[in-house]
């Protein structure tokens, strides 16, 4: 399967919303359903909580939609949000209420930035749903103390779509980037993910299948 650029990849996503018609929730649900099939085949055993870190774009939306389905699933789920409500795309505002309506356990604003560290310390497994492919530069924060307290913790991380902090399109890392032991990353890989330090921050790359529509050429 081809390497993608973050360019390409934007233009996969645009033609299947724009071209195809195919809704940005469907992507943003088949993207967080496929997430938490991985997370599962991972699923941790002690202790049993599952801590997804999200920021404020469709990548926390991926995030919010794989908590739901873990949720489903009957593990613990803790949702650590960066962002605020109002920050959020239309698409994963909408995938947050729905955890509100679900009672989970979400740390929002303030409340994330008070208690991420507690909380990953709790969990057996921590999903990065910090930043997407799109991210240019270091992090800043509070995110950038965010990933550094998670590569130090010691804890399994998934990563979706691509580690934070990682560039997509060149592997680079400005500053720090999660280390994922395993990225499930969606439609395509990134180009990234084979160059300078990708290899080292993605672990296991696992492609999942969101419906993005392939012609003949894509299907390599």
């Amino acid at each position: 399967m081809k390497h993608v650029t973050v360019a390409q990849m934007r233009e996969y996503d645009r033609r299947a919303i724009e071209e195809y018609e195919i809704p940005a929730m469907i992507l943003m649900e088949n993207a967080g359903l496929r997430a938490a099939e991985v997370a599962a085949e991972i699923r941790p055993s002690d202790p049993d909580t599952v801590c997804v870190l999200c920021g404020k774009g469709n990548n926390a939306g991926d995030g919010f939609v794989c908590a739901r389905h873990l949720l489903n699933k009957g593990m613990r789920v803790v949702v650590v949000c960066f962002g605020r409500e109002d920050d959020l795309s239309p698409e994963a505002a909408a995938n947050y209420r729905i955890l509100t309506h679900m009672d989970a356990e979400i740390l929002l604003g303030a409340s994330a930035r008070e208690g991420y560290s507690r909380e990953i310390d709790a969990a057996g497994l921590v999903i990065d749903a910090l930043c997407g492919v799109g991210i240019q530069g270091a992090l800043r924060e509070p995110l950038a103390s965010v990933v550094h307290y998670l590569n130090h913790a010691r804890k399994p991380v998934l990563a979706l779509d691509v580690p934070s902090g990682l560039n997509a399109d060149d592997g680079t890392v400005e500053g720090m980037a999660v280390r994922a032991q395993t990225t499930v990353t969606f439609a395509f890989p990134k180009r990234g993910f084979i160059q300078a330090d990708g290899p080292e921050f993605c672990g296991r790359v696992v492609v999942a299948d969101i419906s993005i529509p392939r012609e003949r050429g894509d299907r390599s």
